[in-house]
């Protein structure tokens, strides 16, 4: 058997590149049109694609890792693609320092609130959550994945160049076996310190496996995606529909284990009503915008893939696991807007005074009614400022409410009857109606899903996928000595 060459053709590599130009226009459309609260919507559409991406390159070496230690042997014939998928770390490597420096250096609001605020529950997560263990914690993680993937990447391809089966199996067996428990610790760890440190008064001790889910739902997608199109070019013709059918059981099975942290973490966390828990869906759960995303995300991560691949045969068509894979990559992606675009474009009235006044932007708190729910005020900074001017208005306005209740009360009592049914109806309509303002009075906002969204996250899939196909042009997209070779070429099930 010959091995076979991938060459990248001309109007790929252009088609990309024009990608990746979109996506500059899409950080210029940020930097253009919303200015406003430090940037921040620059900022997060980079954190946001960053981690995403970041998330489906560790799971390319991760689904190898994971057979390479099980004994999987039918991976083989598409192994080259989940490596090459991997090797796109080094390019989030130098996104996360951009980002991890900006934080530093007070570029960006992304993670102001604990950097430069503090209160009795950030206090509390100072062991972790300060500028110094932060940023070693990071770097350390970014550092040892580039490291692990490298290492295990140069084991892989030396092999074809090796003059027996398996010279170099044991190697990769072994940096294999480290790379999953670091990347166990690490990538849960990573989902805290910059996914959920976003909002530091909120945690969830299911994030790591949430954020998990997701991404290695698109990152199984992103494989499908390639496999069909190599196939489509003539490349990879000893992959069957067996190959293709367990990768689409991987996206499928990955997809209900994700439905099921879903639930978990929402289910437990509203059943529980502790405000430290609450806290994170109470900010939002006004904002028409994220519930429709919050539930359209159930719909498309569990609902379409469920429905549509639970069959044998649809994991065996190309035109519908190519549909899916696309649909799936596009639901995760709104998954992870919705954890972190919405907290660092928050604003409220005292924000965006305040912003007038100062120059540089800082974290922009929640509305103040929900500030109430999660901190006391008792504490000498900005935020607790504003916490003990709003309790004190609060107070004031439930004594007002009681004087003017008595009051009510006793015009009532020397009023005729219907004289004083209709004082009655009356506040009882003004307290509805006051109640009914509270509960539907959405928070201020500088998010959004519009064109700057869709040229940077397209600018990213444009990156993601040249530097896939260049390094798949680099190696035999065929392992021809690997020991498991032979198996995975006589797959069937």
């Amino acid at each position: 058997m010959t091995s076979e060459n991938f060459k990248l053709s001309d109007r790929a590599r252009n088609t990309f590149i024009g990608m990746i130009i979109l996506g500059i226009v899409g950080v210029l459309l940020t930097l253009w049109l919303h200015p406003q609260n430090h940037h921040s919507r620059l900022w997060t559409n980079l954190l946001l694609n960053t981690y995403l991406f970041t998330g489906i390159s560790l799971i390319g070496l991760f689904f190898v890792a994971a057979h390479q230690q099980g004994w999987g042997g039918w991976v083989t014939m598409i192994k080259r693609v989940p490596e090459a998928i991997a090797s796109f770390i080094v390019v989030m490597a130098v996104f996360g320092l951009i980002i991890i420096l900006g934080a530093d250096l007070d570029i960006h609001n992304l993670y102001a609130h604990w950097m430069n605020h503090s209160d009795a529950i950030v206090a509390g997560k100072k062991p972790l959550l300060n500028k110094t263990t932060w940023t070693i914690i990071n770097v350390a993680f970014y550092a040892g994945w580039v490291l692990l993937i490298y290492f295990y990447r140069k084991a892989s391809t030396d092999e074809d160049k090796a003059l027996t089966f398996g010279a170099h199996y044991v190697k990769m067996r072994t940096i294999a076996a480290i790379f999953l428990v670091f990347f166990g610790v690490s990538q849960s760890i990573f989902s805290w310190t910059m996914v959920m440190s976003i909002d530091p008064h909120w945690y969830s001790t299911l994030f790591g496996w949430y954020n998990f889910a997701s991404y290695a739902c698109a990152g199984v997608a992103f494989m499908i995606i390639i496999v069909i199109y190599l196939k489509s070019r003539g490349y990879m013709q000893m992959v069957n529909e067996s190959h293709l059918h367990d990768l689409g059981k991987f996206m499928f099975g990955f997809s209900v284990f994700w439905t099921y942290l879903w639930f978990s973490q929402f289910m437990l966390q509203w059943y529980a009503n502790i405000p430290e828990d609450t806290i994170f869906w109470v900010k939002r759960w006004n904002d028409g915008w994220y519930k429709f995303w919050f539930y359209a995300v159930l719909i498309i991560n569990f609902a379409v893939p469920f429905l549509f691949l639970l069959g044998r045969g649809a994991k065996r068509r190309n035109g519908r696991m190519l549909v899916m894979a696309v649909i799936v990559i596009f639901g995760h992606y709104m998954d992870f807007y919705n954890l972190i675009m919405f907290e660092p474009n928050m604003v409220s009235e005292h924000h965006e005074e305040h912003g007038k006044k100062e120059s540089a932007g800082h974290h922009s708190s929640i509305d103040n009614k929900s500030t109430v729910l999660y901190a006391e005020a008792t504490h000498g900074t900005a935020d607790s400022k504003v916490e003990t001017t709003v309790t004190k208005t609060t107070e004031e306005a439930v004594t007002t409410m009681e004087a003017t209740h008595n009051e009510a009360s006793h015009t009532e009592a020397n009023t005729s009857g219907e004289h004083g049914a209709k004082h009655a109806v009356n506040a009882e309509e003004h307290s509805t109606k006051g109640e009914k303002a509270h509960h539907e009075e959405a928070p201020k906002h500088y998010s959004g899903l519009g064109l700057p969204e869709l040229f940077i996250f397209l600018g990213f899939v444009g990156m993601f996928l040249l530097t896939v196909f260049t390094t798949l042009s680099k190696y035999s997209l065929i392992p021809k000595n690997d020991a498991y070779l032979k198996e995975s070429m006589n797959h069937h099930i």
